[in-house]
């Protein structure tokens, strides 16, 4: 297991979520939190929805995740969430036990490293569009870009291991493609893919509707 790993390191004891916190919350605030998971959620078979839906599930988890980290910030709450053991088994019990959740966690995962769209723009590096996804990666490995996530892809290459599964790694990468869609990139480019942005959708709504979270 690669050394240089973020997600593996200890930096003291994991917060403490407080997952029953948002069944605390006044009726309103819930209700709105999820109407808009519901709005997400019911375009899950629509594949032309796919960019909206998944803005308006993250807008859902956004407001939950405020409301059980007590963390006002993205980057805080982020953070918290990553090193919650309680939502690390939560991944790990839907991936053994549903076979839907696994086959799309497992096709996000195929896609990583989400590379910082703002950098590729910027820099002029974009890819060929008929090429592959491996292909595309090494195009960007190969401009020096290091911006991505999970920020820890390289040192697992490096260690000939795959990045893991799970918990952590996969809320950096569907972060990523958050900020990828909410910075206001217009141009088309391989990181707001729709395919990626629709696996990484169907990720996170499956995650959180999987461990009736949302």
């Amino acid at each position: 297991m690669s050394s240089n790993c973020p997600y593996r390191q200890s930096t003291g004891p994991a917060p403490r979520i407080q997952l029953n916190r948002f069944d605390m919350l006044n009726l309103e605030s819930q209700r709105l939190v999820r109407g808009w998971f519901e709005r997400a959620y019911a375009a899950k078979d629509n594949e032309d929805e796919c960019f909206e839906a998944f803005i308006f599930g993250w807008i859902a988890v956004n407001g939950w995740a405020a409301c059980v980290t007590g963390k006002d910030g993205e980057t805080e709450y982020i953070k918290a969430l990553q090193r919650s053991d309680d939502l690390a088994a939560k991944f790990k019990k839907l991936l053994d036990h549903s076979p839907a959740f696994r086959v799309s966690a497992t096709e996000f995962h195929t896609f990583w490293p989400i590379f910082k769209a703002q950098k590729i723009r910027r820099g002029g590096h974009h890819a060929p569009a008929d090429g592959s996804r491996a292909a595309i990666v090494e195009h960007y490995l190969a401009c020096r870009l290091t911006d991505y996530e999970p920020k820890c892809w390289q040192s697992h290459r490096d260690a000939g291991e795959p990045v893991p599964l799970d918990w952590p790694h996969t809320l950096a990468a569907i972060y990523r493609v958050r900020c990828n869609l909410f910075h206001g990139e217009k141009s088309a480019h391989s990181e707001m893919d729709r395919v990626i942005v629709r696996s990484a959708y169907l990720t996170l709504i499956g995650f959180f509707r999987g461990a009736n979270i949302l």
